[in-house]
């Protein structure tokens, strides 16, 4: 478990390092956020509705993780699911 978050710190971690230093070594001005990830609906533009989305998603897919741990440690289905 130890190795497997360690692995997970250096990772994103080596990326960040390489994302500001790409941010910090490059001239040109950088578009804002909001113009990166605007969505168009109904031809108006709505700024940050795709990281809304994002957002979303990512929450409602932790929530269902909490739960399938909450069920295997409560050992509530303790059959095989096929019957057997």
């Amino acid at each position: 478990m130890w190795v497997f978050l360690l692995g997970d710190v250096f990772v994103f971690g080596s990326f960040l390092i390489a994302y500001m230093n790409v941010r910090l070594s490059t001239p040109a001005p950088w578009p804002h956020p909001t113009e990166v990830f605007a969505l168009t609906v109904g031809g108006k533009e709505v700024p940050l509705l795709l990281v809304a989305v994002m957002t979303f998603v990512l929450t409602s897919s932790c929530g269902t993780m909490s739960l399938a741990v909450g069920t295997d440690t409560r050992e509530i289905a303790k059959e095989p699911f096929c019957g057997c």
